[in-house]
């Protein structure tokens, strides 16, 4: 069974439409489309119910669903591992911001942070109105702390990153 099968049918799943998952996993919807049709028939399975409003999993769909995301998080740990054996950083890092500082800020940012760990790093942000000014101001003065100092010692001390 192939990664970005069980990938797109998370995604078609999480995102609630081929096109929104294709969008994030960068595939166009037909591609999509063909991996979920191969996933489908390599289990015997139907998986997804599409109609126009998007997709749905099926009732054998919804069951698998966790041992698929169970899947993919036993892989990821493979590449975490692997990659912290040879002393690379790796990991994901999500930022909440105030608007502005997404806008203003977090371009260069996640652009220099990407540059200096190009391998197994995933990078999501988030402007939500669910974030408390707490979240933001302690995630504003990490994002300060990064801007101004780009050593190797911040960016490694930032939450939920090894």
């Amino acid at each position: 069974m192939e990664n970005n099968k069980c990938k797109a049918f998370i995604e078609c799943i999480e995102r609630g439409s081929i096109s929104a998952a294709a969008d994030s996993l960068g595939y166009t919807p037909s591609a999509i489309s063909q991996l979920i049709t191969s996933l489908e028939k390599e289990l015997g399975l139907k998986l997804l119910v599409r109609s126009q409003k998007g997709v749905k999993p099926t009732s054998e769909g919804e069951t698998l669903l966790p041992a698929f995301r169970a899947y993919i998080a036993k892989e990821q740990d493979i590449y975490h591992i692997a990659s912290e054996l040879k002393g690379v950083v790796t990991g994901n890092l999500s930022i909440a911001a105030y608007p502005s500082v997404a806008t203003n800020w977090l371009p260069e940012i996640v652009r220099r942070f990407k540059s200096e760990y190009p391998a197994n790093t995933r990078v999501s942000t988030s402007t939500s109105v669910r974030a408390s000014g707490r979240t933001c101001s302690r995630t504003s003065s990490r994002i300060r702390r990064i801007w101004g100092s780009w050593s190797t010692q911040s960016r490694c001390r930032m939450s939920g990153y090894r």
